[in-house]
């Protein structure tokens, strides 16, 4: 099994990208490395509850349980895309807060099959997180 590591310094408090990361409502204004497909989010972001990510209208989507939460500092889940055969991978999102009033964000995905499928899911993680920047 296969990880990624990803680490960006945001502009906004943690307190707001936890929001972010956990909030329906925003999570389906970022959370998905291509803005043209149409997104659909639902979250039950409590530990134990479910989430759901449909890009394209079905074409790419991905499910999950929330495993951890800490508001302002952690939120950790499952993730699997529901045409893969491939056991569900792990989410960890480490939120601090950065010097400049910001947020410093480290993301690792665990538990991805191989080089390739790891590589496809830094590039999405990179781009989807590209358009959490631009949220503010």
């Amino acid at each position: 099994m296969t990880e990624i590591r990803v680490e960006r310094t945001l502009a906004a408090p943690p307190e707001r990208v936890y929001a972010a990361w956990t909030d329906p409502g925003l999570l389906g204004r970022w959370f998905c490395p291509n803005p043209d497909l149409a997104l659909a989010v639902t979250a039950d972001a409590v530990v134990g509850g479910r989430y759901r990510v449909d890009m394209g209208e079905g074409r790419y989507v991905a499910e999950g349980e929330y495993t951890a939460l800490e508001p302002a500092r952690l939120v950790a889940f499952t993730w699997r895309w529901t045409t893969s055969e491939d056991p569900a991978s792990q989410v960890r999102v480490d939120l601090a807060p950065a010097d400049d009033g910001g947020t410093r964000l480290v993301l690792v995905h665990s538990g991805l099959a191989d080089a390739d499928d790891a590589s496809g899911h830094a590039e999405g993680w990179e781009l989807s997180l590209d358009r959490l920047e631009r949220l503010g």
